[in-house]
Parts: C-alpha cells; sequence; structure tokens
C-alpha cells in the first residue's frame, strides 16, 4: 500500500500542488502578457503570418485562454480603430 500511495501523491497530487506555487502562477501570466501583446501587435498590422515566438507561446498556453486572449485583444484593436 505504501508503494500505490506514493506512486499516486507523485503522479497525480504533487504536480497538481505545482502548479498553484507563485512562480508557477506568475510564469503563465507573464506568457499571457507577452502573448497578449504580441497578438494585439499582429491584429494592428495586419499581419497573417505569426512569428516564432507566438507559436512558442500558443504550445504553452491551453486553448480556453487562448480563445480568450485572443478575443480580448480584438476587442481592444476594435476599440483602438473607433
Amino acid at each position: 500500500w505504501k508503494f500505490a500511495y506514493t506512486v499516486i501523491l507523485n503522479e497525480q497530487v504533487r504536480p497538481h500542488l505545482a502548479s498553484f506555487k507563485w512562480e508557477n502562477v506568475k510564469d503563465n501570466l507573464n506568457r499571457h502578457k507577452e502573448y497578449h501583446e504580441l497578438y494585439f501587435q499582429q491584429l494592428i498590422n495586419h499581419s497573417s503570418k505569426p512569428d516564432k515566438r507566438t507559436q512558442e507561446l500558443e504550445k504553452q498556453i491551453d486553448a480556453f485562454n487562448l480563445l480568450y486572449i485572443r478575443r480580448t485583444a480584438q476587442i481592444e484593436v476594435k476599440n483602438f480603430f473607433s
């Protein structure tokens, strides 16, 4: 039973708790801000091809947050031009 306890602890519990550490939260927030800036500039410049950094960030950010960040950037661009 000790082996099963250790496996579950190391495979499921600790990685989940690690996502709530301040360093990880701060890194995620910085990635989101950077992606927002890059996507905003891409929309303003009417560039259809994303750069390498944008593609790297898209791989690191989950789908829900990507859609949320893109939508907020689109709203900001709409407000920027009106």
